[in-house]
């Protein structure tokens, strides 16, 4: 590792208190997330189309967040993971997590409300076309936390053979990881809002204890 390519050592704190805050920034976002409940007298588009303000702003806050952390996260690696290989493989894990995870908030929270405010709104087929939507979300959604749950676990192999708070975090990292990945690729969590919320949870640990290590320096 070249050391001329790190962050210095005063700039170290603020990566690690810039990861920190991106996590509980994520955290707040999704507590925001609204949900469409449509009524006999309220068709799914209008419910649609009373929330979408806050469904673009809640998804273009968490797409920020993502994009952010996986570039901080990334340099937490470069410095704190000491196998070369480990720290690529995690990376790029990740890398695709987010993408796939970004790629699911621009549906829910763009391409949704889109279609709700206009005239396709009250088409006949416009219900499947929700649904159709909704199950892009889900694989997507499903794939690309499966995706970061594993990105997380890789980097935590090399980081349990530190010692200390170290340790601790590559322990975490491996069980938080594997277990929500199992839990997503068995069926037994799903990923609505309340599961998205339980699986962003368990992320922001991991995030919050590399931000530690990061300000340890």
């Amino acid at each position: 590792m070249n050391t001329a390519d790190n962050p210095s050592p005063a700039r170290q704190p603020l990566l690690g208190g810039m990861l920190i805050t991106l996590a509980v920034l994520s955290l707040f976002a999704m507590l925001h997330h609204p949900v469409a409940h449509s009524s006999g007298a309220q068709s799914h588009s209008e419910a649609m189309v009373r929330i979408a303000g806050l469904a673009r702003l809640v998804h273009g806050a968490l797409i920020a967040t993502m994009t952010l952390s996986l570039v901080l996260l990334g340099e937490f690696a470069r410095l704190k993971v000491q196998r070369a290989a480990w720290m690529r493989a995690g990376f790029i894990v990740y890398l695709i997590g987010t993408l796939l995870l970004c790629g699911a908030a621009l549906i829910n929270g763009f391409a949704v409300p889109a279609l709700a405010e206009s005239a396709a709104a009250n088409a006949v087929g416009i219900e499947a076309a929700y649904a159709l939507a909704w199950q892009f979300n889900q694989a997507l959604s499903g794939a690309g936390t499966i995706a970061l749950a594993a990105g997380m676990a890789i980097w935590s192999m090399d980081l349990v053979r530190a010692a200390g708070l170290t340790r601790l975090t590559g322990g975490y990292g491996i069980l938080a990881g594997s277990g929500l990945a199992l839990a997503l690729a068995g069926g037994w969590l799903q990923l609505k809002v309340p599961g998205m919320l339980l699986a962003l949870v368990l992320l922001a640990i991991w995030q919050v204890s590399a931000g530690v290590l990061l300000m340890r320096k």
